[in-house]
């Protein structure tokens, strides 16, 4: 095998390396991704609950104050 074969041959592998390096880096994003999603969703819906939970106290505390409790 000559030098040229040989850097022909090291070439191929840097760009295949690189090509993989890219679809892992990108598979990793979508999951990172997918996972923000995730996150932001039970956020969101944990606020709504505290909103729900909150209206459903406020009421109360107004009795309670009313009533000298």
């Amino acid at each position: 095998m000559t030098n040229r074969d040989n850097m022909v041959k090291r070439n191929a592998n840097v760009g295949e390396e690189a090509v993989s390096g890219w679809e892992k880096a990108e598979a990793e994003a979508l999951t990172l991704k997918n996972h923000l999603e995730s996150v932001t969703l039970l956020k969101f819906m944990a606020e709504v609950r505290a909103s729900h939970l909150d209206g459903a106290l406020k009421p109360e505390g107004v009795h309670e104050c009313r009533d000298g409790v």
